[in-house]
This record gives structure tokens, sequence and C-alpha cells, in this order.
């Protein structure tokens, strides 16, 4: 099965890399989108990345690509010719996407002879969108989980594969969500390729009630009010905390914070370099901004 795997340089995309090498399922190329580019910078459309001189770090998706003898290309614009080129000369049986930011166009989605795929840290159609995640932590959902769906044009909208839920235990940090999901969902995936060359897999579309949208947060979203419960202004800090840092409207006034450290029920005992706030039900200690 000839593979091209589309994700990022973060722990998402990583974790989802690293078990498809390990289930002997390793793709043909690896693509990640090109960074912004700096101000009078030409941006290349399509360019190979070379092996870091040294790893960046642990779950860096080039790395492990590299580290298995799989090259990584770098996309800045693609619908371009030399872009399209390098897709149709990979000839693609299934095209997979983790954490990929941006929306494929028609002939990327019409390129794989089997199908096009992507992992989505949410049960959808619920958190459609660029950040689920954050919008979960926000929304103190319960638990969180993972999508497995073909792609059309539009974003998180096609139909589902399979879906599996992860819990969300008090205290989980972002990157610890993105890795219960994406390992959560790696599993989903390394089922559904060994079944894609057997046979068309299974797919229903998603439903019509409990569609919900995940855009990327503007800063009224980072303001936590202070008749919120204690446990939900802890976890949500604690979850978002890449995103922050964020502004409390406290009883004794507007509090800038970078990171929560624990909370609690009962008054607490006063911090010398940390911020005690109450809420609704109880106390949250924040690192101040």
């Amino acid at each position: 099965m000839r593979l091209i795997f589309l994700g990022m340089r973060g722990v998402f995309s990583a974790t989802v890399l690293e078990a498809l090498l390990r289930a002997g399922l390793r793709p043909d190329v690896v693509i990640i989108p090109s960074p912004p580019p700096l101000p009078g910078e030409r941006r290349h459309a399509i360019q190979p990345v070379e092996p870091p001189a040294l790893p960046l770090m642990a779950n860096d998706t080039v790395t492990l690509a590299h580290a298995a003898n799989v090259p990584v290309w770098e996309v800045g614009r693609l619908r371009a010719p030399e872009t399209l080129n390098l897709l149709h000369a990979l000839a693609p049986d299934v095209l997979v996407t983790a954490c990929f930011p941006r929306l494929l166009p028609a002939p990327w989605l019409a390129a794989p002879r089997l199908s096009c795929l992507n992992l989505h840290p949410s049960l959808l159609p619920a958190y459609r969108g660029p950040e689920p995640l954050f919008w979960q932590f926000r929304n103190a959902e319960p638990r969180t989980g993972v999508t497995l769906h073909f792609m059309d044009a539009s974003a998180d909208t096609g139909d589902i594969v399979a879906q599996a839920a992860v819990p969300f235990p008090d205290g989980l940090r972002y990157a610890e969500a993105e890795a219960l999901t994406a390992q959560a969902g790696a599993e989903l995936l390394v089922d559904a390729l060994r079944r894609a060359g057997q046979g068309a897999l299974p797919r229903r579309p998603q439903p019509d009630v409990g569609v919900s949208h995940a855009p990327r947060p503007a800063p009224p979203d980072l303001i936590i009010p202070a008749d919120w419960p204690a446990r939900r202004a802890f976890n949500f800090v604690r979850g978002a905390e890449p995103f922050g840092p964020f502004v409390i409207q406290a009883d004794t006034g507007v509090l800038t914070v970078r990171a929560a450290l624990e909370w609690a029920v009962a008054p607490p005992v006063a911090s010398a370099d940390a911020d005690w706030v109450r809420f609704a039900d109880g106390w949250v200690l924040f690192a101040p901004s």
C-alpha cells in the first residue's frame, strides 16, 4: 500500500506516525506545512526537508520520519503545479492527515486510489474545526475522543469510519490530551489501513444533531468569570495553558494568570509566589503572568 502522511511537528502527528511505523505501515512520504514566510521572503511551493543535525525533540515528526528513511517534504502551496506533480508521481493508495492545518483541495482528495482519511481529536460531529481540544477544556467536557473519518471538501464533515472515547482526568495538560487522543486514534487508523486493502471500509454519515464548532480562540475566550466552579477554572487553565495568559474576573478585580497549580474547596493557606482566587465553590491557585 502506497501511503502519504500529512501532519505537523507536534505531539499529535508524531504519535500517530510513530504508531504507523511500529505497525509496519511505513509511509512513502511525510508532508508538513511550510512555516509562514518572513517579510520579503519567497515561499517555496514544495521542498525537501533535510534531516536535522541534532534531533529537535523526541517526538518530532521529521526526526521520526528520517530515522525510518521516509522522505519529508515541506509544502507551501498545495495547488502549485510542482506540488501536484509530486502528488501524482507518488500515486498513493491512501492519504492520511493527522493535525495537518489546511483543507486539502480537490486534486488532493481525488488522488488516492482508495481513500483520504483524517484523525480528529473529538467525537464528531462535535467540535469540528482547528482547535477542538481547547474548546473541550473550556466547556468542561468529562471526556474527549477521537474520530477517524473520510475527508471531503469541508472541515471535519466526512463520513465516520470509527470513533473512540478518551477520558479527561483532572489536571490533564494539553500535550497529554494530544497524546491520549493520538494514541487512541492511531489504533483506529492502523486497523483501518490493514482492512483497506481487503475491501471497503465501514462508513456512516455524521448525524445532523450534536454539531458544534471549534474555531481558533479569540481574546474573549481566555476570560474566566469568577462564578465558574473552581474545578472547571483549574482544568481549563491547566489544559489550555499554551493559549494563555488568561484573565480572571475575580471579586477583587481583574487578574492575569498563566498557569493553574491546584484547586481546593476550603480556604487555602496563602502563597508568597502565586495567587489564590475564589470561585463559586472553591479556590484555585494560579501562577501570575
